[in-house]
């Protein structure tokens, strides 16, 4: 429902345009996961401050993900390599979580498996977003693009293609239209 309240107020869904080359559906599935939970953790900022005033939890089945995930028992998601998973998890810790004990909790448990690029770049993400403070639409998109330039960092670049308008009866869908252009040598090497 919040989510609803931000697109009637310009806040765009994001349309991929992916390279003619990309005929597979890995390729694509791995950047979508990528574009998606990364845009949806940076729209959870603008959220749950409204939503913790209601008394409510919004980040409340985050803990039990990161459980599995600390387990490395969680399920693969098709085309996403596992370190990827781990670095967004990572990254929604660090930016959503109010309970930082727990997230200290799963920063030694990253660290206990060696998983340190996780960590790092998952602080970066973080620190990028909450410098930033997003609260337009398209403070949001550029926000955004640079944490994915530093997620797919040699792999992908994404440039912001155009804005387009729908109209939905009495309201309008905006989309931010995302170019994924692949970085020299990636495709070869299997997308990361």
């Amino acid at each position: 429902m919040w989510h609803i309240k931000l697109y009637s107020k310009g806040f765009p869904v994001i349309r991929l345009n992916y390279p003619h080359s990309w005929n597979t559906e890995r390729q694509q599935a791995h950047v979508r996961y990528i574009v998606a939970m990364i845009y949806d953790a940076i729209i959870h900022t603008i959220i749950y401050p409204q939503v913790r005033e209601m008394g409510l939890k919004p980040e409340e089945s985050l803990p039990s993900q990161l459980d599995l995930i600390m387990a490395d028992q969680f399920e693969d998601y098709a085309g996403v390599p596992r370190p990827d998973v781990r670095t967004i998890y990572y990254f929604n810790a660090a930016l959503l979580l109010d309970d930082r004990e727990f997230f200290e909790r799963v920063t030694d448990a990253y660290i206990t498996r060696h998983w340190y690029e996780s960590v790092a770049i998952g602080r970066v993400l973080s620190d990028m977003v909450t410098a930033a403070k997003p609260s337009t639409p398209e403070e949001v998109v550029f926000v955004l693009l640079r944490c994915l330039a530093v997620m797919q960092h040699g792999v992908n670049n994404y440039e912001l293609d155009n804005w387009e308008t729908e109209k939905r009866g009495d309201h309008s869908l905006r989309r931010a239209v995302i170019k994924v252009i692949p970085q020299k040598g990636a495709e070869r090497e299997g997308q990361k």
